[in-house]
């Protein structure tokens, strides 16, 4: 079980989600009706490597640049890239071969419009 630094939750039609975080803020765990279905790990305060189902099996692994810009991420076995605008958020996902999977808009304030 993941250390709890502090604890969102949310009950929504009888399912209770709740999130855990660490000492450091990141989010650590997301527990669904009392059951660990995804972990985080982290490489500092914004580096999200990796996520992992409740049984410890690999999700989504995280490629960066040299900041902390992702670049690619690997989900069951296929590679995506991600495209960013001037400020790093993520605009476009494209997989392997150039296809657009994904497009993400976002209004003045940041908050995402669509995706």
């Amino acid at each position: 079980m993941p250390e709890i630094g502090r604890e969102n939750s949310r009950l929504q039609k009888n399912i209770n989600t709740c999130y855990c975080h660490n000492a450091l803020g990141n989010r650590v765990a997301k527990l669904v009706n009392g059951t660990v279905t995804e972990q985080y790990l982290w490489q500092d305060l914004t580096t999200l490597l990796a996520t992992y189902d409740g049984s410890g099996n690999l999700k989504q692994r995280f490629e960066y640049t040299l900041g902390h810009t992702p670049t690619s991420f690997t989900q069951s076995d296929q590679r995506y890239f991600i495209q960013t605008d001037h400020l790093g958020s993520p605009r476009v996902i494209t997989d392997s071969s150039g296809n657009i999977i994904k497009t993400i808009s976002y209004d003045s304030y940041g908050n995402i419009v669509n995706a």
